[in-house]
């Protein structure tokens, strides 16, 4: 946890893509293209949950403002898919 700390705080990217795996991304998170979140949500709510927490993140273009947009964009594109998850 200490090299993971170390490595946020002086910003390496590099460093930090290469201490979370992808292993670690389909355990812990929902990311991916749109449909793959969506899909992945689905196996969340075939599990039982009804609620989700979700903390979005910036997608890697430009500035951090154009990642942000990007991000917020798609969810929007996708929220009525996510909805629909939980009607069924």
């Amino acid at each position: 946890m200490s090299t993971f700390i170390t490595a946020e705080s002086l910003a390496d990217d590099t460093e930090l893509d290469d201490l979370i795996t992808d292993e670690m991304v389909d355990h812990f998170a929902v990311a991916g293209t749109p449909a793959d979140c969506v899909g992945q949500l689905q196996r969340i709510v075939e599990t039982g949950f009804t609620s989700v927490s979700c903390n979005l993140a910036a997608v890697r273009r430009g500035s951090l403002y154009e990642g942000l947009r990007e991000t917020i964009t798609t969810f929007g594109e996708i929220l009525p898919q996510v909805k629909a998850l939980g009607d069924n």
